[in-house]
């Protein structure tokens, strides 16, 4: 009998997506296409009233081009819209080089882009174990990463290899969403923290 507890929340989802590939028959370049599109129309007693309707598409292509037998490269971009928030275009680059045939060089860069999620933004959630209060103010989260790796091959034979890989990376975010205890109550809501930095070696 406790609305708290006793509720009924409703979830219209719809996703769509499509991708196109060609061309397939050509050794030196591929290039990729496609789209997605997300609608998501929430509500109900746990559900902040004011909770607008988001949809989210976005374009995306890459490429992929052999420059030389040697050297590979792919080169993406996404151009994505959101209906809450301001999405900036979110591009990445791959490379590969073959120095010869025991070492390896690749090295990476993305972009990143994550909106607030419904659960995040509007939802009040209570149960026994949880006391969860969502954010509408939330920011987006936004990330830099860059990866870099070598992959060495000192020994291979028919029966027996040696193999060496060093990988290392950097994540660096801006607004990453956390969540936290809110002072001096026993309920919990998500925020930003303003930069946050994640790196490690393989």
């Amino acid at each position: 009998t406790d609305s708290l507890f006793n509720t009924k929340d409703v979830y219209k989802v719809l996703y769509s997506r499509w991708e196109f590939i060609h061309p397939d028959n050509l050794d030196f370049i591929k290039i990729q296409i496609g789209s997605d599109f997300k609608y998501e129309d929430v509500y109900g007693s746990r559900i902040q009233q004011t909770s607008p309707i988001i949809y989210q598409f976005a374009f995306f292509t890459q490429t992929n081009i052999s420059i030389t037998n040697r050297f590979d490269a792919q080169v993406g971009v996404r151009t994505p819209y959101h209906s809450v928030y301001s999405a900036p275009l979110v591009p990445s680059i791959n490379l590969k080089y073959d120095l010869n045939e025991k070492i390896q060089l690749r090295t990476s860069y993305a972009k990143g882009f994550r909106a607030p999620s419904y659960k995040e933004l509007y939802m009040n959630f209570f149960d026994t174990n949880h006391s969860i209060i969502g954010n509408s103010d939330l920011k987006s989260e936004f990330t830099n990463s860059f990866q870099g790796s070598i992959y060495i091959v000192p020994l291979q034979k028919k029966h027996r290899s040696i193999s060496i890989q060093l990988e290392a990376f950097l994540n660096d975010l801006q607004n990453k969403i956390n969540i936290a205890q809110i002072q001096n109550t026993d309920s919990f809501t998500y925020y930003n923290l303003t930069d946050a930095r994640y790196y490690g070696l393989t």
